[in-house]
């Protein structure tokens, strides 16, 4: 028998049954739709209004209209993406972007592109809040150049001829703003500018209102101040030269940090009531180095070659571990009820120290002064300090002038002065201090010993038995 018939009989195939061949339904479709591909909605001419939430972008440049704003924003949310064109305005347009109230109509966002010559604003987005505008290049707009409400930022933007003004709330971040009409940067209360640098701007660099944060920013060639910060205000790690004001006018409570003012056209620093001052220079400044107004504080600070005087404070101020050199006036003058402690005031083209009234000076160095080391007034204590080469040596200047009464005079070192210690006024107390290296004709202690309390003035202390003396030689 045939074997493959055989094989065929004893394993038989089993066929199993297909499946209905009838399709389920119609075909879908495969493809995306173009609002799926791009769902934002063009812009491709001017003016161009936005009535519902979304997102926008440019297609190509756009020029604006005669009498119309460029994209006018009548809702709230929304999104312009411009794309990396430009819009530009034309003679009698108005803004570049217009967001008109009511003020429920937040959270405007602006970027990617180039904003220029609107005769009114690039971006007015005022008084809305919660605007960003960021990574934009704003410029020659007729005026400022982004203007946006309360909690609004301002981010990665660049501003030629225009500036910034936000209110309250607000952030500024790495910004540039050159050759701005106006102030560059101007912020509400509550706002930070951080990061920024600023040049030749008409007004100030930066205005800023009450209880802000200023960090990180150079300001320079500004028409008026560097920054004139409001009350509350901390300016930290800033730069501020060659502005046509002070470089750094503090309101009250202010406080400046680790800042350089440099060669501005009047004071490097006025301060109000109540600022402190801390770890800055203000070198080669117009009108003086430091004004500071009562209850300020000056500390670790450098202050040089400044023409006027070099820290000039009224009442209750302090100044301390500070170095005050080539002052064209006094190095530090202060009104009554101040202290001066640990500073270095020398080569100054006047008096190194010059304090008021119940004053207290102490551990100083007051070295080469053109007129007197360290001066005083009424019912100060004066105790520890250094005050050499003051005055013309065989002509006049001294160490310690006291000029009037009541005041405690103790363990200082006056060398090589005219006079040591010029002693006008009565009822001072004199003891345990030195003079040495007078001329001939000078003093170590030209005082009225009848109207003062002064220990036994020696010249050998191997032979002094008071423990209150005083040494001349």
């Amino acid at each position: 028998m045939n074997k493959l018939f055989l094989a065929v009989a004893l394993f038989p195939c089993t066929i199993f049954a297909q499946g209905s061949l009838t399709p389920p339904g119609p075909p879908a479709p495969s493809m995306k739709t173009l609002a799926q591909i791009e769902p934002r909605t063009p812009i491709s001419s001017l003016p161009f209004t936005v009535n519902q939430s979304g997102s926008y972008y440019l297609t190509t440049n756009l020029s604006g209209v005669s009498g119309q704003s460029g994209i006018i924003v009548q809702a709230g949310n929304v999104t312009i993406d411009l794309n990396g064109f430009e819009l530009v305005g034309v003679a009698g347009a108005s803004n570049g972007v217009f967001s008109p109230p009511p003020l429920s109509m937040t959270n405007l966002v602006v970027r990617n592109g180039t904003i220029r010559s609107w005769p009114g604003r690039g971006v007015a987005g005022a008084p809305r809040g919660q605007g960003r505008y960021e990574a934009l290049r704003v410029s020659g707009n007729g005026s400022s150049g982004i203007f946006s409400g309360p909690g609004s930022i301002v981010a990665d933007c660049n501003l030629d001829g225009n500036g910034i003004w936000l209110e309250s709330g607000s952030v500024v971040r790495n910004c540039v703003i050159r050759r701005s009409r106006g102030d560059a940067i101007r912020v509400g209360y509550g706002s930070s500018v951080i990061d920024c640098a600023v040049e030749e701007c008409d007004g100030n660099g930066l205005f800023t209102d009450e209880s802000c944060t200023v960090r990180g920013c150079a300001v320079t060639l500004s028409g008026f101040a560097g920054i004139d910060a409001g009350p509350g205000n901390t300016v930290e790690g800033s730069s501020f030269g060659y502005n046509g004001d002070v470089g750094i006018l503090a309101g009250e409570g202010t406080t400046i940090k680790n800042s350089t003012t440099y060669a501005n056209a009047a004071e490097g620093i006025v301060a109000f009531n109540g600022v402190t001052i801390e770890t800055c220079t203000s070198r080669i400044n117009g009108t003086g180095g430091i004004y500071a107004g009562r209850d300020t504080s000056v500390l670790n600070c450098t202050i040089s070659t400044n023409t006027g005087h070099g820290i000039l404070g009224t009442t209750n101020v302090i100044v301390k571990n500070t170095v005050v050199t080539r002052s064209t006036l006094s190095g530090i003058q202060l009104e009554d009820h101040s202290t001066v402690a640990h500073c270095i005031s020398s080569l100054n083209r006047s008096n190194g120290i010059d304090v008021a009234v119940s004053c207290t000076v102490i551990d100083n160095t007051a070295n080469q002064n053109l007129r007197n080391g360290i001066v005083v007034n009424a019912r100060c204590r004066v105790a520890g300090n250094t005050a050499n080469d003051n005055g013309t040596f065989t002509v006049n200047g001294a160490g310690f002038w006291v000029i009037g009464d009541d005041n405690q005079i103790e363990r200082n070192n006056a060398t090589h002065n005219f006079y040591g210690y010029l002693i006008n006024g009565s009822f001072n107390l004199i003891i345990q201090n030195k003079a040495s290296d007078f001329p001939a004709n000078g003093a170590g202690f030209s005082l009225n010993a009848a109207n003062n309390r002064e220990g036994l003035i020696v010249q050998d202390p191997a032979t002094a038995t008071n423990p209150w003396a005083n040494f001349a030689f």
